[in-house]
């Protein structure tokens, strides 16, 4: 019978052995998951308070350090937020120590997709084009340039501002030198960027030469004329292979001569006969014109009187007839004769025209064989022509 009680009490305290070790075991654990707990809290400092312990990686409430409750003040709650992270702006955390630095976050630039248009995508050189776009920064002073085709930036040609709402319209005009740089027919690229090249946007544009400036003009082979005379009209500077029609006159030309065609340079050179009556002294022009007066030129010429005669040997005592033309209309004229001392011979009046018929006859004291001048005149002498014969 002892032997089962002493039996009994030795299981008994081998029992109470085993509680108390299962629960140091369990104490122990307890304390290493306490220390696992502290690796996952964050220590957060603000000023005039304690340092405090938030778990980040549960949702319990922050604790605070034991404090002796005669003399501390009550602990200060401190709520903590994360930024999101985004670009140009990582996530952060309050950061720890007795001078917190405070958090500066820095919005993000916009985001800028220009877009440009042309009035036309082919323009010829020195002309002007319309360039407008869309998206670029309000109120930004834009530059308008062309990337040639060996790459050189030639301009700007022009500059101008976006409105409020990031668009912008601009008549560019593209001269045949700009920069030092001349421009030359092909493709290149019109490039509009703000000034500091921050934000551009770029198309391709096809220059085209611009038309030959041509520059006609119109000579003639002899300027002072008579009536009846026969000159070389000389022109140059009109498109090549240019149909021309040739006209003369005064204030009305009406004296057609004909039609005459350039050559691949652009020149021609024509005879033509001035007419023989219905001119008068003075200025004459002649007209080489394309058929829509696009392209003229003219060349002024000095008709003066004209004398002809019927005979250029006549014997001393016979009649010569002459013929003057070119003189001015319905005026008195004197003819005279001879080869150093001119004697008066006749008088004649011209017609409206200008024009006169006269037979004389040499049949004056002292004529002597050989050169002899006859000469029709005003009295004034503005107006006068001679002839030459041989009297026998």
């Amino acid at each position: 019978m002892k032997m089962f009680i002493g039996k009994k009490e030795t299981q008994k305290k081998n029992g109470l052995r085993f509680k108390a070790l299962t629960v140091g075991l369990m104490v122990v654990i307890m304390a290493l998951l306490l220390v696992a707990c502290g690796e996952g809290t964050e220590t957060v400092t603000t000023p005039g308070n304690a340092a405090s312990s938030t778990p980040t990686a549960t949702n319990e409430p922050a604790t605070t350090a034991a404090a002796d409750p005669t003399t501390a003040e009550p602990p200060t709650q401190v709520a903590t937020t994360t930024q999101p992270a985004t670009a140009g702006n990582p996530a952060t955390q309050p950061p720890s120590g007795n001078n917190p630095t405070p958090i500066t976050t820095k919005a993000s630039e916009p985001s800028y997709k220009p877009v440009i248009r042309f009035s036309s995508n082919t323009v010829k050189i020195g002309d002007g084009l319309v360039v407008s776009g869309s998206g670029y920064p309000a109120g930004a002073k834009l530059e308008v340039s062309l990337i040639v085709q060996n790459g050189a930036l030639v301009g700007p040609y022009a500059t101008t501002k976006v409105d409020s709402k990031g668009n912008f319209s601009s008549e560019v005009k593209l001269v045949s030198v700009a920069g030092g740089k001349t421009l030359t027919a092909g493709r290149v690229v019109l490039r509009v960027s703000t000034q500091d090249n921050k934000v551009a946007a770029s198309a391709p544009l096809t220059l085209v030469a611009p038309a030959p400036a041509y520059n006609p003009t119109l000579g003639a082979s002899i300027l002072s004329v008579k009536l009846g005379q026969e000159i070389t009209l000389l022109g140059s500077g009109y498109p090549a292979n240019l149909e021309l029609d040739i006209v003369g006159g005064v204030q009305n030309p009406n004296d057609r001569y004909g039609k005459v065609k350039t050559d691949a340079q652009g020149k021609f050179s024509r005879k033509v006969t001035l007419p023989q009556q219905n001119i008068f002294p003075g200025s004459y022009f002649i007209y080489a014109s394309s058929a829509d007066f696009k392209y003229q030129a003219k060349v002024e010429l000095n008709v003066q009187a004209g004398l002809l005669i019927s005979s250029a040997t006549v014997k001393i005592g016979e009649e010569v007839t002459l013929n003057g033309s070119a003189f001015p209309p319905n005026t008195e004229l004197k003819i005279v004769g001879g080869v150093q001392n001119p004697i008066a011979l006749d008088t004649v009046k011209t017609d409206a025209q200008g024009n006169f018929t006269k037979t004389v006859k040499l049949n004056q004291a002292g004529l002597q064989p050989g050169l002899f001048h006859i000469s029709a005149t005003t009295v004034d002498f503005k107006y006068q022509s001679t002839v030459d014969l041989t009297l026998n």
